[in-house]
């Protein structure tokens, strides 16, 4: 499956606006399939930008938090939009 960087920071943000700490399912993204989001959300858990739960072999996961690594490419990624 193809990575979409787009959908990775739509995602930090995501996590990052979300006010409990309970575990979340990952949100609907317009433009996106199920499919793609819950293997985007993989992707951050293996790149140590989300805290996250597998919940099935099938590619399910519940997101626990955004880590430091998360936080750390977020504040990157808004520096860079600030700085055009």
């Amino acid at each position: 499956m193809k990575r979409y960087h787009e959908l990775i920071c739509k995602l930090l943000g995501w996590v990052e606006q979300q006010t409990d700490t309970e575990p979340k399912m990952p949100p609907e993204i317009e433009g996106y399939t199920p499919e793609q989001v819950h293997y985007h959300v993989g992707l951050c858990g293996q790149a140590g930008y989300l805290d996250v739960q597998e919940l099935s072999k099938k590619g399910m996961y519940t997101i626990r938090s955004l880590t430091w690594e998360g936080h750390e490419f977020l504040a990157q990624k808004q520096g860079q939009k600030h700085s055009s």
